[in-house]
């Protein structure tokens, strides 16, 4: 489901998958865009709050990439996707 930029991801029980959980994606940083065009949305402790608590009109303000330099990238060998 995607509204207005928001790309929103809702839990259920999968037999291929096991376990699913739901996350908010928006654009990954520039520099992160060769291993995926998304990636989830963070939320900092400072803002914790905020997002639990804000009225859903101000919630548009996490929708930002998070700094590339702020994320660890490890390449492993297992595929956490199946090609389309």
């Amino acid at each position: 489901m995607n509204q207005s930029g928001w790309n929103l991801h809702l839990w259920r029980s999968s037999e291929e998958w096991n376990d699913c959980y739901s996350g908010v994606m928006t654009d990954a940083a520039p520099e992160l865009m060769h291993i995926h065009d998304r990636a989830p949305i963070f939320i900092g402790p400072e803002d914790w709050e905020a997002w639990l608590k804000a009225p859903i009109e101000e919630l548009h303000r996490f929708n930002r990439p998070w700094p590339a330099a702020s994320v660890k990238v490890e390449v492993t060998e297992r595929r956490w996707w199946r090609p389309k």
